[in-house]
């Protein structure tokens, strides 16, 4: 059996404290400060008005109060849709990042026939640094496993099945992702409609073709705890591989004897 040190533990696992455990907290807190204030506007016609501003002064609260009011009407969905395309971006950028750290520590991994038999640039490859040779391969891997064109959770499986990390999801898990991408690429895509494939991917969300996709507060925080369940998974999943394969010995870190 393997044991990770101390120190090992705390650098492979440093994306998901830097990106979860405080960019993510602080998003979600910063949601809260900007629904408070955004309510917090709507009486700042009355203010101004009371303190004699002038009439361009006082215009500018109004708009500002209607704008607010409106974003309040409907369940702050805007605010709501910036938090979930970056918690999705967040959710990317963890497992590329963590996964770059993986290869670095066990190359045994580099002999996986997902790995060996890639078939790489040599010269883009080499003009690389060390780490940006490691993301470059997981590219490599992502596109020879279609990873973007599996939906949910199914695009980052398929890399993490390819370097010893698959397993099961729990059904909630999986439904509550697949949703969140679906959210997403609509935002972003489709400016917020629902469109067929939406739907497609989503019976269980009551809505019509063309209906324009409100995600709410309550909506985040589901996806934000299925990110973190599924965070917390991978980590589970590759302590569990490290310890009961003999092959996976960390390399020593820079600094380290």
């Amino acid at each position: 059996m393997t044991e990770l040190s101390d120190r090992h533990r705390e650098y492979l696992f440093e994306p998901f404290e830097r990106i979860l455990m405080v960019r993510q907290v602080e998003l979600f807190k910063l949601l809260d400060l900007l629904c408070y204030g955004l309510t917090e506007l709507t009486a700042l016609p009355e203010l101004t008005t009371a303190l004699r501003k002038p009439s361009e002064a006082i215009e500018q609260a109004k708009q500002h109060a209607e704008l607010a009011q409106r974003e309040i009407d409907r369940g702050f969905s805007s605010l709501v849709g910036q938090s979930i395309i970056v918690l999705w971006g967040a959710l990317e950028a963890l497992i590329k990042d963590f996964l770059v750290r993986w290869l670095e520590l066990f190359p045994n991994l580099w002999e996986r026939p997902g790995i060996a038999s890639l078939k790489i640039r040599i010269g883009d490859y080499e003009a690389l640094r060390p780490e940006d040779r490691r993301r470059y391969v997981i590219g490599e891997i992502e596109r020879n496993v279609a990873a973007k064109l599996k939906v949910g959770a199914g695009r980052f499986e398929a890399v993490l099945s390819e370097l010893e990390l698959g397993g099961g999801i729990d059904d909630s898990i999986r439904r509550d992702l697949l949703e969140l991408s679906a959210v997403r690429n609509v935002l972003v895509h489709n400016a917020g409609h629902v469109d067929e494939r939406f739907m497609a991917m989503c019976p269980w969300v009551e809505c019509e073709p063309g209906q324009l996709l409100r995600p709410t507060r309550k909506d985040y925080r589901r996806f934000s705890a299925a990110v973190l369940q599924y965070a917390a998974l991978i980590v589970e999943r590759a302590e569990s591989c490290i310890g009961s394969n003999k092959s996976f010995k960390p390399m020593p870190l820079r600094g380290t004897a």
